[in-house]
């Protein structure tokens, strides 16, 4: 099963069938157009397929699109 992300300007996340999010990540904006990686989270039913990496390969893609950066902390 091919996972469809969701994105929106401070986080990535995935619902399952029901709408409740099964992973996340939220990078806030600490300064005009920086973000930091403040929270990841990945259900059980996923744990050890990868998801967290994936999301944290996500937000810098995400970020450079729109010319904002990641600010390590």
């Amino acid at each position: 099963m091919q996972k469809a992300y969701q994105k929106s300007e401070h986080e990535i996340y995935l619902e399952n069938e029901a709408g409740e999010r099964i992973a996340e990540i939220l990078f806030p904006e600490v300064e005009p157009k920086v973000y930091c990686i403040q929270r990841t989270f990945v259900d059980d039913s996923l744990r050890g397929q990868g998801v967290a990496g994936q999301l944290l390969r996500a937000v810098p893609d995400t970020l450079r699109q729109d010319g904002r950066k990641a600010k390590a902390t």
